[in-house]
C-alpha cells in the first residue's frame, strides 16, 4: 500500500457531480456510514492518515490530511491488486467519472510524478466538504468495488511516525497487522482446509500440510515464516535415474511452467513453487493450490509416460479443489 502525502491542488467539485452515496448501495447501512466518515475525516489533523480497505485484501480507499494543501484521497490501482482483481475499463471510467486521477507511474518508476502517484487520487483543496469526499468513497467501495455493505471493511488510522490512531465511531474493525510466527500458520492451515474440504489436514512432524492427493499427485505445502512464503511440493516421480533424457524432459516442462520448477534429486523428480501469502488472502492461496495440484499432475503424467515411473502416494482422501 502507497501513503503519499504530496501536496498539490484542484477546484474543488461541485456538488451537483458529486456522486450521490446512495445511488449505487446495496444496503441502507451505506449512508450512516458515509456521514461517520465524514465526521471521522473532519477530526484529522496534518500528517494523520486513514485508510479504509476491504477485509483481508489491499482494495482501500485511504485519505492524507495535508493541513493547509487540504487532502489527498487514493484508491487501489491495478498496479497493487492481484490478478484476479484488476479492475476493467467500466471501472475504471466510473473511477474517472468519480473524479479519480488515473494513475501516473508504477510503483517501481525510477522517474516518480511527485505530485500523482501509483494509484488512483484526488487532490481536494481547502475548503473541504468531508460529506462530499465521503460520498465519494462510499460510491467507490459500493459502484466500482461492488461491496455489498460497509459490515466487509476495516480500518487503519495512524500518523507520520506510524503511531496509531483509534476511531471507534466509524463502527468499523480495527485493522490489526498479524505477526506471521503466530498467527500465519492457523490462517494458512484453515485457507486449505476450505480450499481443498479436507477439515482432517493438520501440520506433521515436519511442520508440513498434507498430503493432498489430486490425480496421481500427492501436494504437500510448507510455510517459510522468515520470508513469508508458502512452499508446495510434490514427488511426481520416484526411483529414477539422471539422464540426458529425463533431463531434457525437465527442461522443457519447466520452460512451459514459469512459476513451477522441476528437478531431480536422490532419484526423485520434485515439482516445487512458493507463493507470498501476506497478505493472506484465502481465495488466492485456494487458487494458487489448485493451480499447482493440477500443474503436478500434468507433470506425473508426463513422466510416467515417458519413463514408466510414478509418484509418492499416501493415505489420504483426494482433494476437492476447483478445476
Amino acid at each position: 500500500m502507497e501513503v503519499k502525502a504530496v501536496g498539490g491542488k484542484t477546484k474543488k467539485r461541485k456538488s451537483k457531480d458529486t456522486p450521490s452515496a446512495c445511488s449505487k448501495t446495496y444496503s441502507g447501512a451505506w449512508q450512516p456510514f458515509a456521514q461517520k466518515l465524514a465526521l471521522a475525516l473532519e477530526t484529522l489533523i496534518e500528517d494523520q492518515y486513514l485508510v479504509i480497505s476491504r477485509k483481508g485484501t489491499n482494495e482501500f480507499v485511504q485519505f492524507a490530511a495535508e493541513g493547509s494543501w487540504g487532502l489527498r484521497m487514493e484508491s487501489t490501482s491495478n498496479h497493487y491488486r492481484l490478478p484476479d482483481a484488476q479492475l476493467n475499463d467500466e471501472q475504471t471510467k466510473a473511477l474517472v467519472g468519480m473524479g479519480w486521477q488515473l494513475p501516473t507511474h508504477d510503483q517501481d518508476a525510477d522517474d516518480l510524478n511527485p505530485d500523482g502517484s501509483a494509484n488512483f487520487y484526488r487532490d481536494c483543496a481547502r475548503p473541504l466538504d468531508f460529506s462530499e469526499l465521503a460520498a465519494i468513497a462510499v460510491a467507490t467501495f459500493t459502484g466500482v468495488m461492488s461491496i455489498a455493505h460497509p459490515s466487509r471493511l476495516e480500518y487503519e488510522a495512524f500518523d507520520r511516525d506510524g503511531e496509531a490512531i483509534a476511531m471507534p465511531d466509524l463502527g468499523l474493525k480495527r485493522h490489526i497487522e498479524l505477526d506471521p510466527a503466530k498467527d500465519l500458520p492457523e490462517r494458512l492451515l484453515a485457507a486449505i482446509r476450505e480450499a481443498t474440504g479436507l477439515d482432517g489436514l493438520t501440520f506433521d512432524t515436519d511442520k508440513d500440510i498434507g498430503g493432498i492427493t489430486f490425480g496421481s499427485a500427492v501436494t504437500f505445502v510448507r510455510l517459510l515464516t522468515e520470508k513469508p512464503y508458502m512452499r508446495m511440493y510434490s514427488v511426481v516421480a520416484n526411483d529414477i535415474d539422471e539422464s540426458y533424457a529425463l533431463l531434457k524432459t525437465i527442461n522443457e516442462l519447466n520452460a512451459d511452467h514459469g512459476f513451477i520448477h522441476l528437478f531431480h534429486r536422490d532419484g526423485a523428480v520434485m515439482a516445487c513453487s512458493d507463493v507470498l501469502v501476506i497478505p493472506l488472502i484465502s481465495s488466492s492461496v485456494a487458487h494458487s493450490l489448485a493451480n499447482f495440484c493440477q500443474v503436478a499432475d500434468e507433470f506425473a503424467n508426463v513422466l510416467n509416460a515417458e519413463f514408466g515411473t510414478q509418484g509418492m502416494f499416501v493415505d489420504q482422501q483426494p482433494a476437492q479443489l476447483a478445476h
